[in-house]
């Protein structure tokens, strides 16, 4: 007996600054999640595989910044101006699109009814080997008090990379947010002094003003990949908080992450 798919059914979605809208059909059927290297620095919850003929572009045609890597089977797409990772689409064969589900506009409603416990998909295992780029040195790194540490970061393209000084990972709480931001973006932040992060490459971050003018988004143009906040000079004690998920060798799973309600900060978020 043929089993029946679920029917599929449109969802709209956008980028975060709204330059970019789309409605998408598709099955309600659980999600990927993949552990390529750049999937796992963007926190990219996927659809995979949608045909064109199911995604309707009502803004924003053409205007996506593309990013190649390794083998450059898949092109991922951006928005220039908020750094949102919107889709992939492959470059060999028939094309099939991949949607980051992320930017539904019914996002979290969609998760929670599909969540699941199956493993990623193995595609870091089809990629290249993913080299980190050479990191700055820390100033810092042979004058460490017990609980310090110094952690190496970058986005996927090696354009930006940092090294910052901090507590331990595991001794802290990494922060979760649910705001309409951080949530499509997927980031997990940390929050280092100012002074204690070197960042090389700072020119290829662009900056993206969302809730305060004084916090600054930034993402790599290049690639996409969100890096950390650029919070204005002036604070008593200044920050730069830094997205966990673009540190090289760290394995999320085992850090200890705390949820916070961002979301109450945007409530009137619409684009």
């Amino acid at each position: 007996m043929e089993t029946l798919l679920p029917e599929p059914k449109p969802y709209d979605g956008n980028c975060h600054c709204g330059g970019f809208k789309f409605t998408v059909k598709m099955p309600s059927t659980p999600y990927h999640t993949c552990d390529c290297s750049v999937c796992q620095k963007k926190g990219v919850i996927g659809m995979w595989p949608i045909e064109d003929k199911d995604i309707t572009i009502h803004q924003g045609n053409g205007t996506l910044t593309e990013y190649q890597f390794g083998r450059k089977y898949l092109t991922h797409l951006f928005c220039p101006k908020c750094g949102s990772s919107i889709m992939g689409r492959t470059n060999k064969g028939e094309t099939k699109n991949g949607i980051n589900l992320r930017m539904l506009k019914n996002f979290h409603e969609y998760y929670e009814a599909n969540k699941h416990d199956n493993p990623p998909v193995n595609f870091a295992a089809v990629e290249p080997q993913y080299k980190a780029p050479p990191f700055p040195s820390h100033p810092d790194a042979d004058n460490l008090q017990p609980d310090q540490k110094i952690y190496n970061g970058n986005c996927h393209c090696g354009a930006v990379a940092y090294a910052v000084k901090t507590k331990p990972l595991e001794e802290q709480k990494i922060m979760s947010c649910n705001c309409s931001l951080c949530s499509r973006n997927g980031d997990l932040w940390i929050y280092p002094p100012k002074a204690a992060v070197i960042i090389q490459g700072a020119e290829n971050l662009t900056d993206y003003k969302f809730l305060s003018e004084d916090s600054l988004h930034s993402f790599c143009k290049i690639c996409g990949v969100s890096v950390c906040v650029k919070v204005k000079d002036g604070e008593e004690d200044p920050v730069m908080p830094i997205n966990v998920r673009t540190m090289d060798g760290i394995d999320i799973s085992t850090l200890t992450l705390q949820e916070y309600d961002g979301a109450k900060n945007d409530p009137k978020y619409e684009v």
